[in-house]
């Protein structure tokens, strides 16, 4: 349980096989920072910390399922970019003050404020994040 890495803030799970997390990643409240790039087997992103920031999980081309992002109001930053079963699907960050998403279909930047609804296309693609 969560009990073995109670402080854990950064979690590196980049490129491995598996096609689901363990459910009990909500438990880890000091999670801040979560790699899931080239995790090409992986379906579904469960529900997530609060304190959740930065999820990345390019090229995971097998996502299909997004946590709800309504209830993780510190996230500022998603990377979905070459998830192809989410561009086809679509996903909804309605409601939600994330200040940078890149986008799956073509991984295109786009920036709002924590205040504004409107999304803002960056023409920076080349900048690091």
């Amino acid at each position: 349980g969560s009990s073995n890495f109670p402080k854990l803030t950064y979690l590196d799970l980049r490129g491995n096989k598996f096609t689901h997390m363990p459910r009990c990643f909500r438990k880890y409240d000091n999670l801040k920072d979560l790699y899931l790039d080239n995790c090409k087997q992986l379906q579904e992103i469960p529900q997530l910390p609060s304190n959740i920031g930065i999820i990345y999980a390019n090229n995971c081309r097998s996502l299909q399922k997004l946590p709800d992002f309504s209830s993780l109001s510190n996230v500022t930053r998603v990377d979905f970019s070459s998830c192809c079963g989410l561009s086809r699907k679509g996903f909804d960050l309605a409601g939600v003050s994330i200040l940078e998403v890149i986008s799956p279909e073509d991984g295109e930047t786009l920036q709002r404020t924590r205040h504004s609804r409107n999304w803002r296309r960056d023409a920076r693609m080349d900048s690091p994040l």
